[in-house]
């Protein structure tokens, strides 16, 4: 009969130990659980900002794509704002040529009804 007993206090320490492993190992799933669950939240968390930087993202591109099509105008403009000095300048100088011959032309005929 003590043999029976020390088998069943055997067990009953042996079943303790083992519900104390199983216990352990339950908190250790339940906290492992939580870590995942935090990150499955930081996750969706991150997902649902992601449309929103998409649009960020696109919107800067399109305004990019403006800045470059303005600043291609704008050199345009500029050469052919460019051109157009070069253009009056030689002008100038045509006109600034045709009044010294007129000019020159004058001080002939003031000379010559001088004489």
């Amino acid at each position: 009969a003590l043999s029976r007993a020390q088998q069943a206090a055997g067990a009953e320490a042996t079943g303790a130990a083992a519900a104390e492993g199983l216990a352990g190992a339950l908190r250790a799933a339940e906290a492992q659980r939580e870590r995942l669950q935090a990150e499955l939240d930081a996750a969706s968390a991150q997902l649902r900002e992601l449309p929103e930087a998409r649009a960020a993202a696109s919107a800067a591109v399109r305004t990019s794509a403006d800045l470059q099509s303005s600043l291609d105008e704008i050199r345009a403009e500029a050469a052919a704002g460019r051109e157009a000095v070069s253009a009056a300048t030689r002008d100038a100088a045509q006109w600034r040529a045709k009044v010294e011959a007129v000019g020159a032309e004058a001080a002939r005929e003031r000379a010559a009804a001088s004489a």
